[in-house]
């Protein structure tokens, strides 16, 4: 009596031109005859591996897994009367495939399924369709890899194409395969989600601006364009999304914001404090003109005197106002500026300010020369002196101005010392503000800082305060040259 054992059923399988494939729970294959092997070009060795692993499917398609899950679930023979796979070497055929449970004690255990390739016209054209559309896309697929920029490709379902490697550089290069979404890779992208869908169904250009983090924590600014794409027959076949790094575009755009605010705000102020003073002396001018009608010649010439003294003052501030612009145009060659005849001059400048004050100028130079600006370092270190002598404190005996050089971390640390009033409470944050004034009655622009917190931005140097109880201290780090021998 012949014995129909497993080895005889298996040569039988394996002598079927049909595929037969036998499947456990969650898609596991088990086993596979000959056609199948032939048709994906896998050895048994091959075979074996896919096995012993915990896989789903050679083609990892999701609809072969939910087919399988049908027939464990309901315990019936699935009719599939046509479905396109994909070949060792990525030819495209028709198949028809039936999946039958195998039931034991009234559980399904196994699945198996038979598949017949299938030979007629239209599926034949259906195939032909097919391998056109894979050689149109390739191309496109081949500009992705290549792209300058990060660029990604999406089919119609968002699922993942190709993408560039700026893009993983950029957005993460996670494990992308034929059946990734973008949205599960990319879930933060929200809006890139959006713009996808709004793109697929408009089949229209979309442009947005997002903001990313990178992985060190730096937030990025991207104008990302999403494009439909379409295959040679017109039908659409996805979106291509790219992305250009536009961080330094708008932060310039952020920073020439802020200036036009700053300047309105500049233009308020300065209008404010030229306005008065024009309209007072234009009240006194009406003024002395009764005077020299009554006779009054006394009062006339009081009323000259102040407006003389407002003019003073009025001109002092349109002084200041244009030192303020000249501070953006200054730019003038570095050049080694020694302190020492630096300060003379400085000195000789506010020689009258100093006589009238009394106020005593020491130096104290560790670092005698420095390289920088010579005319913004003047004007620096005269508007501290000419600050800190009209901010004196007239009620003690001695008021006195130190100027001070040392050597810093990566260059030349000058400080401007004073025992004079000090800052007032809550100044500190406020002092390089344009038109801000802390102490009553001081004539003055309230343009000195600013115009010093202009000339150390132009410098690349760094400014700040701090207030000594009495006096105030004026710090200033001018970076130099590393290989600069400071005397």
């Amino acid at each position: 009596m012949k014995i129909y054992d497993a080895d005889w059923f298996r040569s039988a399988l394996n002598a079927m031109r049909d595929m037969v494939l036998i499947k456990g729970p969650s898609s596991q294959i088990l086993w596979a005859n000959k056609a199948f092997l032939d048709y994906y070009g896998m050895s048994e060795e091959e075979l074996r591996d896919i096995i012993d692993a915990s896989h789903s499917d050679p083609d990892d398609t999701l609809q072969y897994v939910i087919d399988d899950q049908t027939v464990f679930d309901t315990a019936e023979d699935l009719n599939i009367a046509r479905e396109n796979v994909t070949d060792a070497s990525g030819k495209s055929r028709y198949f028809h495939t039936i999946k039958s449970p195998i039931i034991e004690a009234e559980d399904v255990v196994r699945c198996v399924g038979v598949s017949r390739m299938l030979d007629d016209t239209e599926i034949n054209r259906r195939n032909i369709d097919h391998m056109d559309a894979k050689a149109f896309v390739a191309p496109l697929k081949s500009l992705t890899s290549g792209f300058p920029n990060p660029m990604i490709m999406v089919d119609v379902k968002k699922r993942v194409v190709n993408s560039s490697p700026l893009w993983n550089q950029c957005f993460g290069s996670s494990e992308l395969t034929p059946n990734t979404f973008f949205e599960e890779a990319y879930a933060s992208l929200s809006d890139v989600h959006s713009a996808i869908d709004e793109c697929l169904k408009l089949r229209s250009h979309v442009e947005i601006t997002i903001s990313h983090q990178t992985q060190e924590g730096v937030n990025q600014k991207y104008s990302v364009q999403i494009s439909p794409w379409e295959h040679v027959d017109g039908a659409l076949g996805g979106a291509t999304i790219v992305a250009t790094d536009v961080s330094a575009l708008h932060d310039k755009s952020v920073s020439l914001q802020r200036a036009n605010e700053e300047l309105m705000q500049f233009s308020y102020r300065a209008s404010h404090d030229l306005k008065g003073p024009l309209s007072t002396v234009k009240g006194l001018a009406h003024f002395i003109e009764e005077d020299i009608a009554n006779g009054d010649l006394e009062e006339a010439k009081e009323n000259a005197r102040r407006i003389d003294g407002i003019m003073k003052r009025l001109e002092d501030t349109v002084i200041a106002i244009l030192e303020l612009a000249h501070a953006d145009l200054k730019d003038e060659k570095v050049a080694r500026v020694s302190l020492s005849p630096l300060m003379t001059d400085i000195c000789e400048d506010l020689a009258l300010q100093i006589s009238e004050s009394g106020v005593k100028i020491d130096y104290d130079f560790k670092v005698a020369a420095l390289l920088c600006q010579p005319t913004r370092l003047h004007q620096i270190i005269g508007n501290l002196l000419s600050n800190a002598i009209k901010y004196r404190a007239p009620q003690r005996d001695e008021n006195y101005v130190t100027i001070s050089s040392r050597c810093s971390q990566n260059g030349v640390e000058l400080c401007v010392k004073d025992n004079g009033l000090g800052l007032p409470e809550g100044a500190k944050a406020k002092i390089f503000d344009r038109f801000t004034r802390f102490h009553a009655g001081f004539e003055g622009s309230g343009l000195g800082l600013a115009i010093v917190q202009k000339h150390v931005d132009a410098l690349g140097a760094r400014i700040w305060v701090e207030d000594l109880s009495p006096g105030t201290a004026f710090l200033i780090n001018i970076p130099q040259p590393r290989n600069e021998t400071l005397p």
